[in-house]
């Protein structure tokens, strides 16, 4: 459970919560887990329902395809209320299903990987793009490739120079 989960539950300070949960993990009774925390020897279990809320986010991103979602959009697909869709989000990407771009933007992991496979393909003969050859490679918009194509400058997969993106060392790793 999160800092956030465990605070709006029990309405306590976030210092004295903070004391707390230090002990607990101190005693070996909780372990500090990616995006949060879990009791020792346990297994996180999830009802029918949150399987079933946890497949339809992931549905409505994959469907998605090449083009990043807005988290908005999400919403308005699943109509889940937005905490339960940006944890479910959040439980997606620590599995790897799906990646944030920023700015409420998520993309499914496997379509991601293919932009990737295609910038490999395309630097395998081009030194440099511009951002008209990569919507063109993606059939993005440039409202949603200008932000893929930040994250793909922050992870190292391209660099940008000017108005054209080069080959990053992180590309063919």
């Amino acid at each position: 459970m999160s800092v956030e989960g465990i605070l709006s539950q029990l309405k306590w300070s976030e210092r004295w919560l903070k004391i707390l949960l230090k002990n607990l993990i101190l005693e070996r009774v909780l372990m500090e887990e990616k995006g949060g925390y879990s009791l020792v020897g346990t297994k996180p279990g999830f009802s029918q329902n949150d399987l079933n809320d946890l497949e339809s986010v992931d549905s409505i991103v994959t469907r998605a395809g090449q083009e990043p979602i807005l988290l908005r959009e999400i919403l308005d697909v699943s109509d889940l209320n937005p905490k339960r869709v940006g944890d479910l989000l959040h439980l997606l990407s620590e599995q790897g299903k799906v990646q944030k771009l920023g700015n409420d933007l998520w993309l499914n992991r496997s379509n991601l990987d293919k932009v990737i496979a295609t910038l490999r393909k395309y630097y395998s003969s081009k030194k440099e793009m511009a951002i008209s050859d990569f919507k063109d490679m993606t059939g993005l918009s440039r409202k949603t490739a200008i932000p893929l194509l930040e994250f793909l400058d922050k992870y190292i997969y391209t660099i940008r120079k000017d108005n054209v993106r080069l080959a990053g060392k992180t590309l063919n790793e």
